[in-house]
């Protein structure tokens, strides 16, 4: 719930670690390795998304989008996904970036934050829930080969 109500991944942070400490008994190594550097994998789904709003809001607009801008759009995305600011609505700053890059008007960018609030809390939830699974699992994994 907290990932849904923040949308932002550093609240939640915390609530993997205690959530895997408390709950599911991880241990202490593979929490403090695997919380922190189990965020990143999850960003190609945010870059995914940024493509799907500039597309969706390019046809919108009859903005024609040639090849080259859409490579050059997908190499930006993600790229910049990873340098999203730690609060809610964050990848708005992305997106805003992105739509001028494709030349879709400013405008578009209120449409696709009244669409994001449910997809960004969306987004969060398959995140954080994405996380401590993958978390729970790798401890599973190591405590069935012994180590």
């Amino acid at each position: 719930i907290l990932g849904a109500t923040t949308m932002s991944s550093p609240p939640c942070l915390t609530l993997i670690d205690k959530t895997c400490q408390e709950k599911y008994h991880v241990k202490d190594n593979v929490r403090n390795f695997a919380v922190p550097f189990g965020q990143p994998f999850y960003m190609p789904y945010h870059a995914i998304a940024l493509i799907s709003y500039v597309v969706g809001l390019a046809d919108i607009y009859n903005v024609t989008i040639s090849i080259s801008t859409a490579c050059m759009l997908f190499i930006c995305c993600n790229i910049m996904v990873y340098t999203i600011p730690p609060i809610p609505m964050g990848i708005m700053t992305i997106l805003a970036l992105l739509l001028n890059m494709a030349g879709v008007p400013s405008e578009a960018l209120a449409i696709a934050m009244s669409v994001d609030f449910i997809m960004g809390m969306m987004r969060m939830s398959a995140k954080v829930a994405g996380v401590t699974a993958e978390i729970i699992a790798l401890d599973r994994r190591i405590i069935s080969k012994g180590n």
